[in-house]
């Protein structure tokens, strides 16, 4: 597991983007899948957001938080990487059969000022079908066990920036 701190500008432009997604969705009349209608849109949106810009920071990437806004086919962070914000630090990462198989779908947990990210997989890798479940009835996809992930030093080492 590795932190990472947002400082207070980090986590205002995290939380400004967050609450436009949630405002784009209110205007096209947008919803929420995969059971996150269960979730305060606004909260999910915010920390999403947040843990995004975690991922980008702790990549050394920059992170606008409008790439995505309004194109759902777009990655959270940059090409090839999305971020999968939960609720609780003891969550799986969590995968849809929709998910791009290509992409590095990197757990996250916590809230801000101080984010934890759990680990990574390539999506190909966690739509295993040892890792699919239904727990809370009508809303399959695949968890994969924290205990599955990648650890986060093996992230693209080569795209992430040298501690300055």
């Amino acid at each position: 597991m590795t932190t990472v701190t947002l400082n207070p500008a980090e986590m205002i432009h995290g939380a400004l983007c967050g609450v436009l997604r949630q405002v784009q969705n209110l205007k096209h009349n947008r919803h929420d899948k995969y059971g996150a209608e269960e979730m305060d849109p606004w909260a999910l949106h915010i920390n999403g957001a947040l843990a995004e810009l975690a991922v980008a920071k702790y990549l050394g990437l920059p992170w606008t938080g409008m790439g995505a806004l309004g194109d759902h086919s777009l990655a959270d962070v940059d090409d090839s990487t999305e971020a999968r914000w939960v609720t609780n630090a003891h969550y799986s990462l969590l995968l849809h059969p929709d998910d791009n198989d290509e992409r590095v779908y990197v757990l996250v947990t916590g809230r801000a000022p101080s984010l934890a990210l759990r680990g990574w997989k390539l999506g190909r890798d966690g739509k295993n079908q040892k890792y699919w479940a239904d727990p809370k009835g009508g809303r399959p996809c695949y968890f994969v066990p924290q205990t599955e992930l990648e650890p986060m030093t093996t992230l693209s080492s080569r795209r992430r920036r040298p501690e300055q």
